[in-house]
């Protein structure tokens, strides 16, 4: 008599079904926790360019100031010296960070003449979220 190894294909559907189920479970999940996740990492994101920003007034170079508006967080332009030649931001933190959230394309300042620095992801409607300081 001749011995039968492997599994039936019953068997194996079962095993495929019973995953399928635990996916469709798991998966919504996990996306709204990698939304989350990318979320606080903007939030982070937004408080190292603002410490690489207050780093360089520090040093004793200025943010420039954008009145009421808002201007781009890019390597150059954000940070002047004293005879207002522009000073790259990179010394102070390695790359420029993306926000990590779906929807959102770059980051953006405001710097009042009173020394209030604010920090902003802007989604790609234009709206804007405000990521340092952060807020509750």
């Amino acid at each position: 008599m001749q011995e039968e190894f492997g599994f039936s294909l019953v068997e194996l559907i079962f095993v495929v079904m019973i995953i399928g189920i635990l996916s469709l479970i798991g998966l919504p999940n996990a996306m709204k926790y990698m939304q989350e996740t990318y979320k606080k990492a903007d939030l982070v994101n937004g408080t190292l360019l603002a410490e690489s920003m207050l780093q360089a007034v520090a040093d004793g170079h200025k943010i420039k100031e954008t009145q009421e508006g808002y201007q781009e967080v890019n390597a150059l332009g954000v940070i002047i010296d004293r005879n207002q030649n522009p000073v790259p931001l990179n010394l102070y933190i390695s790359t420029i960070p993306t926000p990590k959230q779906k929807g959102y394309t770059h980051f953006v300042y405001r710097y009042t003449s009173s020394g209030a620095l604010f920090i902003f992801k802007v989604h790609t409607d234009n709206s804007m979220v405000q990521v340092y300081p952060m807020t509750t």
